[in-house]
């Protein structure tokens, strides 16, 4: 059997129309293979020595596969490399050693099994890890994570998160393995049509802080496409950061008393995003974002009560410096700050570029 060829013997023995200082000068490479790919075809892109980040696709979204040794020289030769992306359809990676100068992962959990994650445990990678969970029912569980090293992790659901985060306390004892973690990310999209929603038992905030409560984490982003329970019944005093897309709805009769309890349980907190939310019925005209400021402040408090309400109480009962709330229009937003909390907010509406 001939000896794999390597992609300096290669590289001698074809000619590329590129030139070292194009190649040099790429930093993020998008790749799209397939099984029937040549191995002459990866080197071209193992030129590119300087690169940073790389998202790899398969086209055989059928059969979703492609050879791994060619694949495996090119991580090789990636010194440089800091972010790793798969395709949600890759779904086997055969054995692949991925590189331990990472500093960023992301994966289907589908691919997990195949990919040799053993080397974050040993040489205790500090990585930013992403896993995608499909909605498929063949999908395995969450699998076992280097939490005591993980510095932020994105999980993204295509199904009830509730079994996965269930087990992501077991493994994390409710955060203590997680002293090293920042902040998470955890997203749920539902893609069926639901005719009557009824919101889980728990809530993602609620089972987030089952899981990742005892950790250090000053970040926390949760997002979903169908009702949640709004609720955390345990403190959490590490937390800085919060952002909650989960399309809330204060009509006008209703003061936000529950989110309230939340901020009151995370007792540190200074920023709060708040992303589709509702403060009334008339959201998309009288009280879009762009007019809530330019409302007098004593015109809020019958216009839009809910909003007014919580300023108000962020004011005197909070450490909080920058309030932020989306309306349906993600793009335009707008955002009360203050220097600290003995001072008054001031409103600014902006675009998101």
């Amino acid at each position: 059997m001939a000896p794999t060829p390597t992609a300096d013997s290669l590289l001698a023995s074809h000619q590329t129309p590129y030139t070292d200082r194009t190649l040099d000068a790429i930093r993020d490479l998008h790749l799209v293979f397939s099984q029937h790919d040549k191995a002459v075809e990866y080197t071209v892109f193992a030129q590119c020595r300087n690169a940073r980040s790389l998202y790899i696709g398969c086209a055989d979204r059928g059969t979703p596969t492609f050879a791994v040794a060619p694949l495996q020289q090119l991580l090789a030769a990636l010194r440089r490399l800091e972010r790793l992306e798969f395709a949600e359809h890759v779904r086997q990676l055969a054995n692949l050693r991925l590189p331990t100068f990472l500093r960023y992962l992301s994966l289907p959990v589908e691919a997990v099994e195949g990919a040799r994650l053993d080397y974050l445990f040993v040489w205790e990678i500090k990585l930013s890890f992403c896993l995608k969970c499909s909605g498929s029912a063949a999908v395995p569980p969450l699998p076992r994570l280097p939490w005591d090293t993980l510095k932020s992790v994105e999980l993204v659901f295509e199904r009830d998160p509730t079994q996965e985060l269930v087990l992501l306390a077991g493994q994390t004892q409710g955060g203590v393995r997680a002293l090293k973690l920042h902040a998470v990310r955890i997203t749920h999209h539902c893609y069926e049509l639901h005719l009557f929603i009824q919101p889980a038992r728990l809530g993602l905030l609620e089972l987030a802080h089952a899981a990742l409560g005892g950790s250090r984490l000053r970040r926390l982003v949760i997002g979903s496409d169908e009702d949640q329970h709004l609720s955390l019944t345990g403190r959490w005093d590490s937390l800085l950061n919060l952002h909650l897309n989960l399309h809330l709805y204060l009509p006008t009769e209703n003061l936000p008393s529950d989110l309230f309890a939340i901020i009151e349980a995370c007792p540190n907190l200074l920023h709060l995003d708040l992303a589709h939310v509702a403060f009334s019925s008339g959201l998309t005209g009288t009280y879009a974002p762009d007019t809530w400021l330019a409302k007098p402040a004593h015109r809020l408090a019958t216009g839009a009560p809910a909003l007014f309400g919580l300023l108000y109480r962020l004011r005197h009962d909070t450490r909080v410096i920058r309030f932020q709330v989306w309306g349906p229009n993600v793009r335009e937003a707008v955002r009360w700050s203050r220097r600290t909390a003995a001072e008054d907010f001031v409103g600014e509406r902006y675009c998101l570029e």
